[in-house]
């Protein structure tokens, strides 16, 4: 079974429909996600899980928000 990775209604709700929120918070994601793939990234290669986990939690809570079920 094949699932829409990004689900529009979802997003807007979560700004109550306001699409230069939404516009603004996907700013913010773009602005911050190539540093926390850095650290992502380092936390792997240095095999630091807690490291990796603390590193996840921001953008998989952006992405949650954005209304990316199964990347979330």
């Amino acid at each position: 079974m094949e699932h829409a990775v990004f689900d529009r209604e979802q997003a807007l709700s979560a700004v109550d429909g306001d699409k230069e929120i939404f516009k603004e918070f996907v700013g913010l994601f773009l602005g911050e996600c190539p540093r926390a793939m850095a650290e992502i990234h380092a936390a792997i290669n240095r095999g630091d899980a807690s490291r990796l986990n603390q590193a996840s939690q921001s953008p998989k809570g952006s992405v949650g928000n954005f209304g990316v079920r199964p990347a979330f």
